[in-house]
């Protein structure tokens, strides 16, 4: 259902859009935060994901850092049977569903007036910059230590810049994800893999076309890889940019 929720904010012509919606007859209430939740986390704008529940739209929305939710909607009480939230999310149910498009067009101007001071550029938080070499079986036996990682005890998440590509090998179905092989300051060669990347619906950079020689920045976690009684370390891809600086 994410899937089909980005799908539709691309076709619908969204994506510069200050606030994104999606919409799906058949989204249950119990889904539509988690779809919000991921597409403010890939698109870093606020997110409104709806669906048709016993005959009322309901909705569920996330917000970014800068952009007050629930003190948005409350300047527009006239669409609403009920709604409530927080800063940074909200719920709400319309009180008829021919109201949708007048509301998606009342929020959307509110949306473009409270976010102008906003830096919506997708961003994430590196914990630390490290050297390629740095990540050893050492630092992995460290990490161990701190888990089970989850919203409460995030993984540890390590920038690296200035890499240089050996190889990039799409993999998975329709090669949606990418092994891309790098290496740092050494000659010693690194492996990675980065789910989802050559998927270029969600990567309009359209990464598969990385060549041999293209520096580039990552942001990863540490991971393992083990196949037939072997391990190796891994580095998981969340981010690759092109260097601010060579």
């Amino acid at each position: 259902m994410v899937t089909a929720a980005r799908a539709q904010i691309k076709a619908t012509g969204q994506k510069d859009n200050p606030i994104l919606y999606a919409f799906g007859e058949d989204w249950g209430t119990g889904i539509l935060g988690l779809i919000a939740s991921r597409l403010k986390e890939e698109f870093f704008k606020p997110v409104l994901a709806m669906g048709m529940n016993g005959g009322t739209i309901t909705g569920s929305g996330r917000s970014v850092p800068g952009f007050n939710m629930i003190e948005t909607l409350k300047t527009m009480p006239e669409y609403f049977h009920k709604f409530g939230g927080h800063p940074q999310a909200c719920g709400f149910s319309l009180k008829n569903k021919d109201l949708l498009e007048d509301f998606k067009k009342t929020l959307l101007v509110k949306a473009a007036d409270g976010t102008k001071n906003i830096d919506l550029t997708p961003q994430i938080k590196i914990d630390a910059i490290v050297n390629l070499e740095e990540v050893d079986w050492k630092l992995y036996d460290l990490l161990q230590k701190f888990e089970p990682f989850g919203m409460a005890n995030e993984e540890p998440l390590y920038g690296a810049t200035n890499l240089t590509v050996i190889a990039v090998e799409p993999v998975g179905k329709d090669g949606v994800h990418l092994r891309i092989l790098i290496k740092h300051n050494s000659h010693v060669v690194r492996k990675t893999i980065a789910f989802g990347f050559g998927n270029t619906d969600k990567h309009p950079s359209n990464w598969r076309e990385l060549k041999p020689g293209t520096r580039i920045d990552l942001a990863f976690n540490v991971s393992v890889n083990e196949w037939n009684g072997n391990r190796e370390l891994q580095l998981v891809v969340q981010d690759i940019r092109h260097p601010l600086f060579l």
